[in-house]
């Protein structure tokens, strides 16, 4: 087999895309069949070519080639190039890493240049789907935040006090959420008393009890009272009737009633225009 179709003949069987340029004018004078599909070109018109006159219409291309070839050379050093876009006109869109390395003889004077070419476009891919999916996974984690804290929302109405308005039925998950925006709410806002209104909690359970007599107990111990409100009849009734000890937690009959006890703890009082007590 003569010389030049045993080289090309290894070059065709390499797993990557592979040319050679020489370096007076960075003409391709050997490539591979794979660089021919990344190229776009077959090899009988590529060869003699540089990048100028394979892509004459994309002169900004061309001339960042040029450079990158050039830069290769002057530094007389193997360059790494992790990920870059080719867009051949007569071959698909891909991503590519690329080695360049300067081919020296015996007294280190580089005259040809290697150039390998690994096609990394399918995980280039799946590294922007996985990132999407990660940009998609922290907008829910950011909505799913959002809605937590509009399901025990922890709003304060005065220096010291907070209502905690309640409404549809508390899991363990929300019982979970409910301690934790209450005992937060107190560091923030240096709260004496919180008033949670349960007038929207249409059952109130002993396993409901339990976890707003937890939060009553984690309340106190940051120093702040716990007021409950807006039991309706029904779960009054419930109470009685399945026997649920609500213990030392403090209760009134409307949110109205809670604010007004929470401002007299405060020395305090509701008055209409003629200072009269409302």
């Amino acid at each position: 087999m003569p010389v030049d179709s045993f080289i090309d003949t290894i070059l065709d069987h390499v797993p990557v895309s592979v040319f050679i340029k020489e370096v007076s004018e960075f003409r391709i004078v050997r490539m591979n069949r794979r660089y021919e599909q990344v190229l776009g070109t077959p090899r009988s018109e590529a060869l003699g070519k540089n990048v100028f006159d394979l892509f004459p219409h994309r002169r900004e291309q061309a001339e960042q080639l040029d450079r990158m070839d050039r830069s290769v050379l002057e530094k007389g050093e193997i360059v790494d190039i992790p990920e870059m876009r080719s867009n051949a006109p007569g071959a698909p869109d891909r991503w590519l890493h690329m080695v360049k390395v300067p081919l020296t003889d015996a007294r280190g004077v580089t005259h040809y240049l290697l150039a390998m070419l690994e096609d990394i476009t399918e995980k280039k891919l799946a590294d922007q789907a996985m990132q999407k999916e990660l940009e998609w996974i922290a907008t829910q984690r950011q909505l799913l935040e959002v809605i937590q804290e509009l399901s025990t929302p922890v709003i304060p109405v005065h220096d010291g006090i907070l209502v905690v308005p309640l409404v549809g039925t508390i899991d363990s998950a929300r019982g979970a959420q409910l301690l934790e925006a209450l005992l937060q709410g107190i560091q923030r806002h240096q709260a004496e008393t919180v008033i949670v209104d349960i007038t929207g909690v249409p059952v109130l359970d002993a396993d409901v009890a339990a976890r707003l007599l937890q939060a009553t107990r984690a309340a106190a111990l940051l120093g702040a009272t716990c007021v409950l409100v807006g039991a309706s009849p029904d779960v009054a009734r419930t109470l009685v009737a399945q026997g649920i000890d609500m213990g030392n937690l403090l209760t009134h009959r409307d949110l109205q009633a809670g604010i007004r006890y929470a401002l007299a703890r405060q020395g305090k009082a509701i008055v209409d225009r003629r200072g009269k007590a409302r």
